[in-house]
């Protein structure tokens, strides 16, 4: 292994570490200062979702990437534009890209700029930090671009991108849970609920609906268990008021449609207990749709417009292979776990289907 990816290697892991790392400064801030989340709740995130970020992590990624980088024209300059506001995507933007060698230049999010500021004092240099108007005066510079934000966002950003250069785009998606019926106890209703709590279910690898396969009263039982789970976890953030009133709507029109409906009237967790029909999601808020369907065939054919959406499934009992697993992936799941480790993506997660290092690298002919 040469000294320059050794030495890139180690950098990053110092960085990174320093949010991993309960006490640290960088850590502490980033939890105390952030306005849309309780600190502990994105200290429980940071210990979850970054377990297996460190150097072991980093250089498994590069053997993984390594066979796909050959002949490679490696970027010296990558654009990153970040929406949303999860460390964990952050990261992957702004790593992968400085483990190529590449110096970034970085538009944060208006509304959450300070991961980007503190990842930067981690980091030191080989980042620079822009608003719009710098980004857009410094795009002939960048030899590709990574973008993370909701769908529109990632859109119009790509009409501005030549479309020779690799554009590597992270939307909107999100996550599901897959239980067969005969699978359901306790500790999976506590997996789960920890797949949910995580960033407060902000993220693409947060699961908004649980397909249970099998009997409704096995459906039942665990909706019971889920709504115990969720009840122990700390009090969360307010969403603001536009997520608040789509949570109460969502939840009265559970009522209305005589679903089982758990949780208190502060609207702070939910779980509702639905039987067939389509995914419809959930606004979030550590709310769940637990839906029953019969068996795997029908689990799938409920996905329906979540097909492209789909970033992430977890499932209990049998392993999710086959026509399932198959299906699952056409859905655009990039990552299929066992319950409870929807939020512990590794390095080496191809987000979205994609390489991480070889999407942003391009390759020339010569004969």
């Amino acid at each position: 292994m040469n000294t320059d990816l050794r030495q890139r290697v180690q950098r990053l892991s110092r960085a990174i570490h320093c949010f991993k790392t309960p006490g640290d400064p960088i850590r502490e801030r980033l939890c105390s200062e952030t306005p849309h989340m309780a600190a502990d709740t994105m200290a429980r995130g940071l210990d979850v979702s970054l377990q297996d970020w460190d150097a072991s992590g980093l250089f498994a990624l590069w053997e993984l990437e390594s066979p796909h980088l050959i002949d490679a024209v490696m970027p010296r300059v990558v654009g990153v534009v970040l929406g949303g506001v999860l460390p964990p995507s952050h990261l992957q933007a702004l790593a992968y890209p400085l483990l190529l060698g590449a110096r970034i230049i970085v538009k944060p999010p208006q509304a959450d700029p300070l991961f980007t500021d503190l990842f930067r004092a981690c980091y030191d240099d080989d980042i620079t930090v822009v608003d719009r108007a710098g980004w857009q005066d410094r795009l002939a510079e960048m030899d590709a671009v990574i973008a993370v934000g909701d769908d529109d966002s990632v859109r119009e950003l790509s009409s501005h991108i030549p479309l020779s250069t690799p554009f590597v785009a992270y939307g909107h998606r999100t996550a599901i849970s897959l239980v067969d019926g005969d699978a359901v106890d306790a500790d999976i209703s506590e997996g789960i609920a920890s797949d949910v709590g995580v960033f407060d279910q902000l993220g693409c690898l947060s699961p908004q609906e649980v397909f249970v396969m099998g009997g409704r009263d096995e459906a039942d039982t665990l909706a019971s268990m889920l709504a115990d789970q969720l009840a122990l976890l700390p009090p969360r953030h307010v969403l603001g008021p536009s997520i608040e009133g789509s949570i109460r709507s969502f939840r009265e029109m559970a009522v209305m449609r005589g679903d089982v409906v758990h949780g208190p009237p502060d609207l702070s967790w939910g779980v509702v207990r639905s039987n067939g029909g389509l995914w419809t999601g959930t606004p979030g808020g550590r709310h769940v749709v637990v839906r029953h369907v019969p068996d795997r065939q029908v689990a799938l054919a409920a996905l329906g417009s979540l097909h492209g959406r789909l970033s992430a499934a977890s499932y209990a009992g049998d392993s999710v292979d086959g026509p399932l697993r198959d299906g699952l992936i056409r859905h655009g799941a990039s990552r299929i776990v066992p319950v409870g480790r929807l939020q512990c993506a590794p390095p080496t997660w191809p987000h979205d289907g994609q390489r991480p290092l070889a999407a942003l690298c391009r390759w020339v002919g010569t004969q």
